[in-house]
């Protein structure tokens, strides 16, 4: 019973990383859900220990993640607050993934409940703020960027981390069959949110849904599609002048956008926050060949980066040094190098246990694509979905029960 309460409490806090609760840390994540991960997963392997049973691959594996990569980072790295900083990132996603597998054992049948309150509660608290006050709850989050021109900011730092939940916890509501009410969740990405970044990763999933579930009619059209794309950017004008007659202001940047479609070339370059983005994707990618794969580790990457400013297209001229990398998959390919595969044999496995469920299978491939921007491995919410992966279809009957409970 203690620890079906405890699975619960844990699966519950991960869809509120950003809450400052009094104590905690000054950043924008707190630690409530790694602590309590940790007790967790302590509790969980000294019973079995003292029971003398063997302990699941998906509790050992995690482990060996975790002692592999703090090696190499520590023979790669400087001795300073980035190497602590990498360290402990790769740590809270071994740590979160151990104890989501662990809290899907004991708490299974409320998990869907769980994650539908909490998205239901997040964008309660988007609509008060779009509507009536844009600061409402956000002292419960240490630091805030609230502007007339972006979305609402709901439990999260910034109108794109919001968006951000939206997506994942929809993807895990999807998961369970409730495929219309994840599609309804995740409409606040372009009404509340209003974030250009996430929106713009959703239409390249939704191409992905017609390339890996689509017939044959579908492929074709995606072709035609993908090639009246390329025109149109091609001759971005054209857009200009057909959505020239529409109201975009309420969609904030994402309007901003497309009512300047004849510059969008130019849009992504000079754009500052879109442009950063695209610097770390593609440098970060770019440092892991260009090194043959070695591992650099967690000190090199603001002189890296700044080594590399004022290119052709990408820069980071007046950006300011950024400690950390803001690409999901960049991040352990240009930290670890070929170590890396360690993490990376975690999504394979995903992909693996569900490779016959297409829709499982577009749902991965579509969080790999996010992670190439700036969804990174230890987010929160991300490790219980790929619990949930890693579980494949042992764990369908168990969500066909929930979808019938919650109907």
């Amino acid at each position: 019973m203690a620890l079906k309460i405890l699975s619960s409490v844990y699966i519950l806090s991960l869809f509120f990383p950003y809450t400052f609760l009094g104590i905690g840390s000054s950043g924008d994540l707190q630690p409530y859900n790694i602590l309590i991960g940790f007790f967790l997963s302590s509790v969980y392997i000294l019973a079995k220990i003292t029971k003398k049973t063997t302990l699941d691959k998906w509790v050992i594996v995690p482990i060996i993640i975790i002692l592999i990569n703090t090696i190499v980072l520590i023979l790669f790295s400087e001795l300073d607050v980035n190497l602590i900083r990498g360290i402990g990132a790769y740590a809270n996603f071994s740590v979160l993934l151990i104890s989501s597998f662990i809290a899907l054992k004991y708490s299974d049948k409320v998990v869907l409940k769980i994650v539908i309150i909490s998205a239901i509660l997040w964008n309660a608290i988007g609509i008060v703020q779009l509507f009536f006050d844009r600061e409402f709850l956000t002292f419960l989050v240490n630091r805030t960027v609230i502007t007339d021109d972006r979305g609402v900011i709901s439990l999260s730092p910034e109108p794109s981390y919001y968006a951000l939940m939206c997506c994942v916890t929809s993807a895990i509501i999807f998961v369970y069959g409730q495929k219309k009410l994840a599609l309804i969740l995740l409409s606040p990405v372009v009404f509340l949110a209003k974030s250009s970044v996430i929106s713009l990763f959703l239409v390249f999933s939704m191409l992905l849904y017609l390339l890996i579930l689509g017939n044959k009619f579908t492929r074709v059209l995606l072709f035609v599609l993908l090639t009246l794309i390329s025109l149109f950017f091609m001759n971005g004008e054209s857009i200009s002048i057909f959505l020239s007659g529409i109201d975009l202001s309420s969609l904030g940047r994402l309007g901003l956008i497309l009512e300047n479609f004849d510059k969008i070339f130019y849009f992504f370059i000079d754009d500052q926050s879109i442009n950063t983005r695209l610097t770390h994707i593609y440098y970060s990618i770019y440092g892991f060949v260009e090194n043959y794969g070695i591992p650099r580790g967690s000190s090199i990457w603001p002189e890296y980066i700044n080594s590399k400013a004022n290119g052709p297209i990408l820069w980071s001229d007046g950006l300011e040094t950024t400690e950390r990398i803001n690409s999901g998959l960049g991040q352990p390919l240009f930290e670890l190098g070929f170590f890396s595969l360690t993490i990376f044999y975690v999504f394979y496995s995903c992909i693996k246990y569900n490779v016959d469920d297409k829709e499982r299978l577009w749902l991965l491939c579509s969080v790999l694509l996010f992670m190439i921007n700036t969804l990174s491995i230890s987010y929160p919410p991300l490790t219980l979905l790929m619990a949930i992966m890693l579980k494949g279809n042992k764990f369908d009957t168990c969500c066909s029960t929930q979808r019938l409970r919650v109907l």
